[in-house]
């Protein structure tokens, strides 16, 4: 055998352990940046993203003034606090928490896990969105495909995605072997090849 092969079935036998990675990963991202939507900061922080969404402008009250409030000041404290900034801010962490707490429930519960990695993938979808509605996403006077800070940071988003439909997937399989269904392909059922089964 030869040196190659070796450390590739060394490599090969990371794989459960990689799926808990990803799903460890993506518990501590969401645990993490969920905590810190309860912080004026990141509340604030996330007001361009969805202020020129369509699918997060409707949760603000006067979503396209936002600009005129971006310094930490008593007045701006007070337009945030009308716009609905922190409220907003506030259950978007408790849906990350919660996500977080499914993939973590898991580990025990595969059902669970499949379910909230469905969620982390649709959550990635939706920031990632952000990309196409988003001003100063792309360098001045480059545009595509030369990525701003805000931009590069929403693009690594796709990861979330990935990993929740990967942690959805697993978790799917072991459901379905713990309730004793079987998990493989489904069959060609019209005799032709290439058709659906």
């Amino acid at each position: 055998m030869g040196l190659n092969q070796q450390i590739a079935q060394k490599i090969s036998q990371l794989k459960e352990r990689a799926f808990w990675c990803v799903r460890l990963g993506l518990f501590v991202i969401l645990a993490w940046i969920g905590s810190l939507k309860f912080a004026d900061y990141e509340a604030r922080g996330i007001v361009p993203l969805l202020a020129h969404s369509p699918l997060g402008k409707w949760l603000y009250h006067h979503a396209p003034s936002h600009q005129e409030h971006t310094k930490d000041t008593l007045e701006n404290h007070a337009w945030h606090q009308q716009n609905k900034t922190y409220q907003v801010s506030y259950a978007i962490g408790a849906l990350e928490l919660f996500l977080a707490l499914l993939l973590f429930l898991g580990l025990w519960f595969p059902l669970s896990g499949m379910v909230g990695g469905l969620l982390v993938a649709g959550m990635g979808l939706v920031t990632l969105s952000f990309i196409i509605t988003t001003p100063g996403i792309w360098m001045p006077h480059l545009g595509f495909p030369y990525l701003s800070g805000g931009g590069q940071s929403l693009l690594k988003d796709l990861l979330l995605f990935s990993g929740g439909l990967l942690v959805a997937s697993l978790d799917a399989q072991r459901w379905l072997e713990h309730k004793g269904f079987s998990i493989t392909p489904t069959q060609n059922t019209c005799g032709k090849k290439g058709c659906c089964g």
